[in-house]
């Protein structure tokens, strides 16, 4: 299993040199760890922990041109960027990414040789109404214009990012099977991400078709992160 630490707008300059002198004084193995910070910080972080993937939060539309403040792709991958996390629902509900623009993403991704970490999660919404397995159906379809290799779905209801609310591992369970119907084929992995804590990783683990998860706010406290590879180590 890999736990996928998404730090998301956090940590300035000495936080991240705390946090990282922190994972490589700990000593421990960090071969299951994949780390996606600010794009700020991605050169620091590729200096220092040279043997943990280090990825994008995001990325623009195309390879290059004029397009201010955007992160190119193709640019990232010669600074050895090794992944791009694409569909988040913080990206799909805070800035109107549209499936089109997700699926172009993931295409100059792949034109790069990039993994691709692809969310897709159902709202509150939809589970109340029993939505949940079509509304995952819905997000899944771009992926059939799409290259099967490096390309790992990460499912993250958006009730429990961040809330606590978490789903059972059946529900976790039955999830990654519909996704496998939708598909027809596995991807790289099935992650998930959504209230993932030391304290319920356990449980989640028992979830089957499970190749590890993706971590949001825990990710930004090291203990919590080593705690979160020994569990899945």
């Amino acid at each position: 299993m890999i736990i996928v630490a998404n730090l998301k707008m956090n940590l300035v300059k000495s936080d991240v040199d705390q946090y990282i002198e922190y994972l490589v004084s700990s000593g421990e193995n960090l071969e299951s760890l994949w780390i996606a910070p600010q794009a700020l910080q991605i050169a620091q972080f590729k200096k220092d922990l040279k043997s943990v993937p280090i990825g994008l939060q995001n990325a623009g539309l195309t390879e290059k041109g004029s397009f201010t403040g955007e992160n190119s792709l193709s640019t990232a991958q010669s600074y050895g960027v090794e992944f791009v996390i694409l569909g988040h629902s913080e990206r799909r509900e805070v800035f109107g990414e549209s499936p089109d623009e997700i699926l172009k993403k993931i295409q100059t991704a792949q034109a790069q040789s990039m993994k691709v970490i692809y969310c897709v999660g159902e709202n509150l919404e939809d589970r109340k109404n029993n939505r949940s397995y079509e509304a995952i159906s819905d997000q899944l379809q771009i992926l059939t214009e799409v290259k099967k290799k490096n390309v790992y779905i990460a499912y993250e209801p958006l009730w429990a990012i961040g809330t606590g609310l978490l789903p059972s591992p059946e529900d976790i369970s039955n999830m990654n099977e519909h996704i496998h119907n939708s598909i027809g084929f596995w991807m790289e992995g099935l992650l998930y991400g959504g209230s993932v804590k030391p304290e319920n990783v356990h449980s989640l683990k028992k979830s089957k078709h499970l190749g590890g998860f993706l971590v949001g706010g825990a990710s930004l406290d090291p203990a919590k992160l080593l705690k979160l590879l020994k569990s899945v180590g």
